[in-house]
C-alpha cells in the first residue's frame, strides 16, 4: 500500500527525498508517497541552533527551568510548519502560560452546564476543519479553539468539541495535571501561613508570595547592613 504522508525537514528536499522517489519508483514501478510534508528549520533567538554555539536545548533542560514539554509543543503549533521557528525563552514562557490558561479553560466548561446552539457548534467544527485543511494551519484553528473557550458560555458541550479538537493538536487537554511543587516552595508556603497564623509583625498585611519575598528580601538586606556596620566599628 501506498504511504499517503511522508514528513521531513526542509533540508531533504533537494537530495534526500528525491532519490527516496527514484529508488520507490525503481522498485515498485510506481510512486508509493502521495503527499510530501517539509518543516522549516528552528532558529535560538533569531539565528542558527548548533553545539558549536551552545544554544541547544533538551526537553529535559527546560522541564528543569519550568518548562513543560507539552508546552514547548504548544509554542510549535503556533507557527506553520512551513515556516521557521524562533525558539526564545519570552516565548516559551508565554506558551506555557497559554497552555496553563488552556487547561483553566476547559476544567471550567467541563462542569458547565449552559446549552450551546447547534448552529454555533457546528459552525466551530466548520471553521476548525477549514482551518486544518488550510495546509495546516494550526496557528488559525488554536487561535478558533481559545476564541471558542473564552466568549462562550460554560458548558459541557464546548468541552467535548474542545477535546475533538485537541485529537489534532495531541495536548492532553483531557488529562487532569498535578504540579510537582519544589520542597523549598513548600517550606516557604508553610513558614508564611504559620506567620500569618501567630500574627508575626513581621508579615502582616501580606498579600501574595511576591509580595512576602520582597519583604524577606527587604529583612535580610537590613540584617546585612547592621552586620558590615559591626564589622566596621
Amino acid at each position: 500500500l501506498p504511504i499517503y504522508i511522508h514528513t521531513g525537514g526542509i533540508d531533504h528536499l533537494p537530495i534526500h527525498h528525491e532519490n527516496e522517489i527514484a529508488q520507490n519508483d525503481c522498485a515498485y514501478g510506481h510512486r508509493v508517497v502521495e503527499k510530501w510534508l517539509h518543516n522549516e528549520f528552528v532558529l535560538v533567538d533569531g539565528g542558527k541552533m548548533s553545539k558549536s554555539l551552545g544554544n541547544i536545548y533538551t526537553l529535559n533542560q527546560l522541564k528543569e527551568m519550568g518548562y513543560e514539554p507539552l508546552a514547548y509543543k504548544l509554542f510549535c503549533l503556533n507557527t506553520n510548519y512551513t515556516k521557521k521557528i524562533n525558539f526564545t525563552f519570552d516565548g516559551i514562557k508565554a506558551s506555557q502560560s497559554s497552555l496553563n490558561t488552556l487547561r483553566k479553560l476547559i476544567a471550567e466548561h467541563k462542569t458547565g452546564t449552559n446549552d450551546i446552539d447547534e448552529e454555533k457548534i457546528n459552525k466551530y467544527k466548520s471553521d476548525f476543519l477549514n482551518a486544518i485543511n488550510d495546509n495546516l494551519n494550526t496557528p488559525l484553528a488554536l487561535g478558533i479553539l481559545f476564541s471558542m473557550l473564552r466568549n462562550e458560555p460554560k458548558s459541557r458541550q464546548i468541552y467535548d468539541l474542545a477535546i475533538d479538537f485537541d485529537r489534532v493538536f495531541g495536548l492532553r487537554l483531557d488529562e487532569e495535571v498535578t504540579l510537582d511543587v519544589p520542597e523549598n516552595v513548600k517550606e516557604l508556603a508553610e513558614l508564611r501561613w504559620q506567620a500569618k497564623l501567630n500574627k508575626d509583625k513581621l508579615f502582616d498585611n501580606i498579600s501574595s508570595d511576591a509580595e512576602w519575598c520582597e519583604r524577606l528580601s527587604e529583612g535580610l538586606q537590613k540584617v546585612i547592613q547592621i552586620i558590615k556596620g559591626k564589622e566596621d566599628d
